[in-house]
């Protein structure tokens, strides 16, 4: 099939006389992405917004107008996209799903850190024998017990 879309950018590009570099380090952008669009190697590119996305900076980066390129070729991109896209989305959502599988895992964990601490915390202050154990070594004295010289009154 022939690379309608990135032979009318490399197209536009020469004829600017600019160079892929030249557009790179104006978009801050790695050469490959560059690349990718003029080989129409979209599988390279994160999805579909990230696509659009960069050929509208290329463009802008070179001084052409973007609707009217976009006007031309938007059923061809579109028909492209879609060929390449049943495999991306999957493994977009395999990702998605290990974030929020890591995370909810992260959240369980806290909560039974959590629940534990307040068990032990709950078990200390209901336990009489524990007490009267920690009012021994000095806590738990008030400011009157404290200045009697530990002798309550």
């Amino acid at each position: 099939m022939p690379k309608i879309l990135g032979n009318a950018l490399k197209k536009a590009r020469e004829q600017k006389g600019i160079s892929l570099r030249g557009i790179a380090d104006s978009m801050k952008l790695n050469l490959r992405y560059l690349n990718a669009l003029e080989n129409e190697d979209f599988a390279l590119i994160p999805g579909n917004f990230y696509i659009r996305y960069y050929i509208r900076s290329y463009l802008q980066a070179i001084g052409v107008d973007d609707a009217p390129f976009f006007n031309t070729y938007q059923d061809y991109l579109d028909s492209v996209l879609r060929q390449d896209s049943p495999s991306r989305p999957q493994e977009y959502y395999d990702k998605v799903k290990y974030a929020k599988f890591k995370r909810s895992k992260l959240v369980f964990w806290l909560v039974v850190v959590l629940a534990a601490v307040l068990i032990i915390l709950f078990c200390l202050v209901t336990n009489p024998g524990v007490k009267k154990d920690l009012r021994g070594i000095g806590i738990g004295r008030t400011a009157d017990s404290r200045s009697a010289g530990g002798m309550h009154v």
